[in-house]
């Protein structure tokens, strides 16, 4: 009877482990972008500085992952601006085409001209992303719009 405990057991952790291989397997790989971006705008055009200026993402979501925005401004004077880091709320009810607004408050120091925006996206898709920090990044076009003087 022990012996067929011990096949059993050996049996079960064989399965086990050939399971759990293919599930680490599949996170190692899993580096596909869960977001196509069809489409950013910026709107209203121009903005002054403190001003809000409303982006707009037309996106088509595939999966649903933690999803982390690091914006970023050049202003008409050429500086860089780095805007707060934004945590987006994704729910698997937002699978598939999607419009999405951000408010981004332009820096009042800023320089009147012309300026771009752009973003770097981290997506955190499965735990072994999470676990060592090491999510799959993509990065927006630059959009153009322009600051206007107060």
């Amino acid at each position: 009877m022990l012996g067929l405990q011990a096949k059993l057991w050996g049996i079960f952790l064989t399965v086990f482990g050939i399971v759990s291989m293919g599930i680490l397997a599949t996170w190692v790989t899993d580096r596909y972008p869960p977001v196509e971006t069809i489409r950013i705008e910026i709107d209203p055009r121009p903005v002054q500085p403190g001003e809000q200026m409303k982006v707009q993402y037309d996106v088509i979501r595939h999966r649903v992952c933690e999803t982390l925005y690091f914006q970023t401004l050049i202003d008409g004077a050429g500086v860089r601006w780095d805007l707060p880091e934004l945590r987006l709320e994704v729910r698997p009810t937002d699978l598939g085409e999607e419009r999405r607004a951000v408010a981004v408050t332009i820096p009042d120091k800023s320089a009147v001209g012309n300026a771009i925006y752009r973003n770097l996206r981290r997506y955190y898709c499965n735990p072994l992303q999470r676990l060592f920090n090491w999510p799959i990044v993509t990065a927006s076009p630059n959009v153009a719009f322009h600051i206007a003087s107060r």
